[in-house]
């Protein structure tokens, strides 16, 4: 008994020594202390390791963690790794869920930025093809693993945030040159809000709740709202005319509306 009790005050010593450099290891220890025997010691030194929360080590990356989104079922997790990879994972089991998904053909060139719909359906992962310098997000079906779409960036830096609206139907992204996106994503298309400042560039981008509000944080300071609810096609026309307060020129009609109607298309 006394021998026990000495090797379980040992093991639980070396757990404590560990705890704060190789928190796994330490944890190890201390399971094994007290099942050696239950002295006061051992008992302090599982405590604390439990005390850790870790309930789940995710290993099988070649490179460092850069990004992490949850899934809104609590249980889907996806990351994105210096090794220019993204990986979805079960938080349950500790698996990974289906193949790694990568937009890099060829060398990863920085780390991968994730962002999952609120839907938890959609996967964005910023990436780059291998024989061009320009940067585009890849959309991935989430369960199935399989490519939805690719949105260009028009830009050779890095992706820095992707950021989906409430609804999940426009995306958000900044650069590593301080410039931002906004794509509508039932189109593919490039929404027109600008986002950017004329004076400094942006570091930070959130939606709104109602998804009709996107900010921009900025390297000065300063913080942009946009307006982002899109107007019906009356009050888009309404809104548009008011604007322009002109109609075609006749030059302009003979040379775009040729055999059409000549009816005035914003009348004064």
């Amino acid at each position: 008994m006394a021998e026990r009790d000495a090797q379980s005050r040992q093991l639980a010593a070396q757990s404590q020594a560990l705890i704060d450099i190789e928190p796994e290891l330490a944890s190890l220890l201390a399971v094994h202390a007290h099942r050696t025997a239950p002295t006061k010691e051992a008992r302090a030194s599982l405590i604390q390791a439990a005390d850790l929360g870790l309930t789940t080590l995710l290993a099988g990356y070649l490179d460092d963690v850069e990004t992490l989104a949850f899934g809104p079922d609590g249980r889907t997790l996806v990351s994105g790794s210096g090794d220019g990879v993204a990986r979805r994972w079960d938080i349950d089991s500790g698996e990974q869920r289906g193949r790694p998904l990568t937009g890099r053909d060829g060398p990863a060139v920085g780390g991968v930025t994730v962002a999952l719909s609120p839907d938890g359906r959609t996967l964005a992962v910023d990436a780059a093809e291998g024989d061009s310098d320009d940067f585009v997000v890849r959309l991935w079906g989430v369960a199935s693993g399989e490519q939805r779409g690719e949105l260009p960036t028009g830009t050779d830096e890095l992706v820095g945030e992707l950021v989906f609206s409430p609804d999940g139907r426009s995306l958000a992204a900044t650069n590593k040159d301080g410039e931002a996106t906004l794509w509508d994503l039932a189109s593919g298309h490039r929404r027109s809000v600008p986002l950017t400042s004329q004076t400094s560039k942006v570091v930070s981008l959130a939606f709104s709740p109602d998804g009709k509000t996107v900010v921009s944080g900025y390297e000065d300071g300063t913080v942009g709202l946009w307006n982002m609810a899109l107007p019906g096609t009356a009050e888009a026309i309404e809104q548009i005319c008011r604007a322009l307060r002109r109609d075609f020129t006749q030059e302009e009609r003979s040379q775009y509306l040729q055999g059409m109607r000549t009816d005035p298309v914003c009348p004064r």
